[in-house]
C-alpha cells in the first residue's frame, strides 16, 4: 500500500533520477529501426551494439563490430556489416532472426567470416538499389 512517506520519496527518487531518465530515453528513441529500409546508415549507428541472432534454435548474441564500405563509386549501396559472437556454434550460411533491442528485429542473410581462439566472425553483405 503507498503510504504519505513512500509517495514523497518516490517523488524525490524521480525528481533526481529524471534528467537522465530523460536522457536516456531520448538515446534510445534516437536510434534507427530494423523495421524499415536497411542501409548503411541504419547498421553505423547500432555500430559496437549487441544484437542477438537465431541460430540453430539457439539465441546467440552478435556484436556488431563495423560496416564496411563496398561501393566502387555511383549506383547501389554496397556495404558489408560485420558481426562477433561465441565461437559455438560454427558459422554457416544462413539466414537468421536478428534482433535489437530497441531497434527491432529484421531476418538477415550472414555468411561466415573466420574465427579466432574465443570468436566467430560473420559477414553481412548488402547491395541495394537507390
Amino acid at each position: 500500500m503507498l503510504n504519505r512517506r513512500r509517495f514523497v520519496y518516490g517523488m524525490v527518487s524521480v525528481g533526481a533520477l529524471g534528467p537522465s531518465f530523460l536522457a536516456n530515453a531520448a538515446q534510445r528513441t534516437s536510434l534507427p529501426s530494423l523495421r524499415g529500409r536497411l542501409s548503411k546508415d541504419v547498421f553505423l549507428a547500432l555500430r559496437q551494439h549487441t544484437f542477438t541472432a537465431v541460430i540453430d534454435q539457439r539465441r546467440v548474441p552478435l556484436v556488431l563490430l563495423k560496416v564496411s564500405d563496398d561501393a566502387a563509386g555511383r549506383g547501389p549501396e554496397q556495404f558489408t556489416v560485420v558481426f562477433r559472437g561465441p565461437r559455438d556454434p560454427q558459422p554457416k550460411d544462413r539466414v537468421c532472426l536478428l534482433s535489437h533491442p530497441t531497434a527491432g528485429s529484421t531476418p538477415l542473410y550472414i555468411q561466415p567470416a573466420g574465427t579466432d581462439d574465443r570468436s566467430s566472425y560473420y559477414n553481412a553483405p548488402f547491395n541495394l538499389l537507390s
